[in-house]
């Protein structure tokens, strides 16, 4: 193994946060205020921040409500990274295997679906769907795809018969920099 790759990609200062292992309530709140302080900082573009901040908790949302519990705390996954043109926001951690393909079908009905659409999508669900029995609409992808204008990425690594590894990754524009 070169240690000095490692040490290199370890410390490269795109990263902005690299977090692996469980994720607890208060650790999303010491994360969430220290993120923000940080963007809020060096982004000048209010949009630009507001939205980071918005799709971050997001993010975290997304990690408890999908997330299957009671398994090996320690595989979840946060990582923030800054680049030139955007800042990406990738999230990691165990699902059921038996909730993939309906997960898969949420994020390629949300892929699929221009902003108009989306706008339309999300006012029908918001109307007229009611909550899961997790406590949610299934708004979260919807409303992180709309607010990006960007194609959600993700994978899904089937571990076992009960649990696959589900992979996200999310990008947001710096406007102030494509303008």
């Amino acid at each position: 193994m070169n240690y000095h790759v490692l040490y290199k990609n370890l410390y490269d200062p795109s990263i902005l946060l690299l977090h692996k292992g469980h994720i607890s309530f208060e650790l999303i709140e010491l994360i969430l205020e220290s993120l923000e302080a940080s963007v809020n900082s060096f982004e000048e573009d209010r949009q630009v921040r507001k939205k980071f901040n918005n799709i971050l908790m997001e993010s975290f949302q997304n990690l408890g409500h999908h997330s299957k519990k009671n398994t090996l705390s320690n595989t979840d996954l946060l990582m923030v990274v800054s680049r030139k043109r955007f800042y990406k926001i990738i999230t990691g951690n165990l699902v059921e295997t038996s909730a993939v393909e309906g997960l898969k079908e949420q994020l390629e009905l949300v892929n699929s679906m221009d902003s108009q659409e989306l706008r339309k999508y999300y006012k029908k669900i918001m109307s007229e769907e009611g909550f899961s029995d997790k406590g949610t609409a299934g708004l979260g992808f919807i409303d992180m795809a709309r607010k990006t204008k960007q194609k959600l990425e993700y994978n899904f690594f089937e571990m076992d018969d009960d649990k696959s590894y589900f992979s996200f990754e999310v990008k947001i524009k710096k406007e102030a920099v494509l303008a």
